[in-house]
């Protein structure tokens, strides 16, 4: 893989992650999505779920860096107050 298909393959992976979180504000200031609180409990079990999603990769393709992008991700996961759901109105 050449640098230019590399840079054209992250570029287009930022942009989906532009595109997804423009449609996300769109849908929270039209009422789509509200704000919700979620138990210590319940944020602990999809923390744990992540991090064995991601590492599990790492056994499989042999990074053992996906471990330490699991247990940072699942930490952010747990410690995030902010939730939106579908408003089921």
């Amino acid at each position: 893989m050449d640098v230019s298909s590399l840079i054209v393959t992250i570029s287009i992976f930022f942009a989906g992650i532009y595109f997804f979180l423009l449609l996300q504000k769109l849908a929270i200031k039209k009422g789509l999505l509200v704000k919700v609180e979620y138990s210590k409990p319940r944020k602990l079990f999809w923390a744990a779920l992540i991090f064995v999603i991601v590492a599990s990769n790492s056994i499989i393709t042999g990074y053992p860096h996906l471990i330490v992008l699991g247990i940072g991700l699942g930490l952010k996961l747990y410690f995030t107050k902010e939730f939106y759901t579908l408003n089921r109105h």
